[in-house]
């Protein structure tokens, strides 16, 4: 269980509205958001702004049938602080007095002060009426599962058996897996390693030199991820180098390649490759390729450039 503090709170509603106001992404958010964090508010700051955007389309609505006036209209940490606070209830795990008093408080706190009492409002009512909140957005399928509603049209246009099957899987927060190094360790090694560090995980067999753990954590509490014993890494994207074919002396391109784990694990499974070049659109997020072949002790060419218009 993560005990969020006043401070996390205001941290994560300034990385919600900067989403809000400026369009860029949650990770960009976060990294601005925390730049000068202290280290201990990484995981409750990351906890609640994941959950928040995770849930922003439900909060959304269910904030639409509470307020007298358009969502919109608010000031954008209000609204992001709302919305933490809505997904805080909806988790359960924090006393529903707590994130009610934590949220007044941080509305008083921020520069929209006169907030604080329509947070207190819209929160208690919610709190009121909650049942039957959740009963009127649960005949809408995109609604319930947070999902835009063009999204969802395309999955029930596509997947007409299995589209809210798949809404509900894209609302559930993603387990945290992780691939090995096989270059630097055995996946059975850094299993025990977790263990003795108190860290639960299982292996996956079907996919080697991947784990996944029991509860998700910040990544700076694994052992020897600073010196690249292991990555993040979703079990989908660990599947991307087997089909195909790494031998020595290829030439290998992965494009569109930020923030550069499959990168890694081209360069992990056949460090005889002829070449392997990492091209990106965005430069910034190169940055994130080449921390991740440094710390796994990799090399790959990394290029900034549009695969799309090579000519450009």
């Amino acid at each position: 269980m993560i005990v969020a503090t006043a401070d996390a709170r205001s941290l994560a509603a300034q990385a919600v509205a900067r989403i809000l106001d400026d369009g860029v992404t949650l990770d960009a958010a976060l990294q601005s958001a925390l730049a000068a964090a202290p280290r201990e508010l990484v995981p409750p700051v990351r906890s609640l702004a994941f959950g928040a955007v995770r849930g922003f389309y439900r909060h959304e609505a269910i904030l639409g049938r509470l307020l007298s006036q358009p969502t919109k209209s608010l000031d954008t940490v209000i609204r992001a602080l709302l919305s933490i606070a809505l997904f805080e209830l909806e988790d359960a795990r924090t006393p529903q007095y707590a994130v009610v008093d934590a949220a007044v408080k941080t509305a008083k706190s921020s520069e929209a002060a006169r907030a604080g009492g329509l947070v207190n409002a819209v929160l208690r009512r919610y709190l009121r009426e909650r049942h039957s909140l959740e009963a009127q957005i649960a005949s809408n399928p995109a609604v319930r599962h947070a999902c835009p509603q063009w999204l969802a049209e395309r999955f029930r246009a596509d997947w007409p058996g299995r589209w809210t099957q798949l809404l509900a899987a894209g609302d559930a927060q993603a387990p945290l897996w992780l691939r090995v190094n096989r270059r630097l360790t055995a996946a059975a090694d850094y299993l025990q390693a977790l263990r003795d560090a108190g860290i639960g995980a299982r292996l996956e067999r079907r996919v080697p030199e991947a784990l996944v753990l029991e509860i998700p954590r910040d990544v700076g509490d694994l052992p020897g991820f600073a010196e690249g014993l292991v990555s993040v890494q979703d079990l989908g994207a660990q599947c991307a180098a087997f089909p195909l074919g790494l031998e020595p002396g290829l030439r290998v391109l992965d494009a569109c390649a930020a923030p550069g784990g499959k990168t890694a694990l081209m360069a992990e499974r056949e460090p005889a490759l002829a070449q392997l070049t990492a091209v990106d659109l965005d430069p910034g997020r190169l940055a994130r390729v080449r921390d991740n072949l440094r710390r796994g002790g990799l090399e790959a060419q990394v290029l900034a450039g549009d695969a799309g218009a090579p000519d450009s």
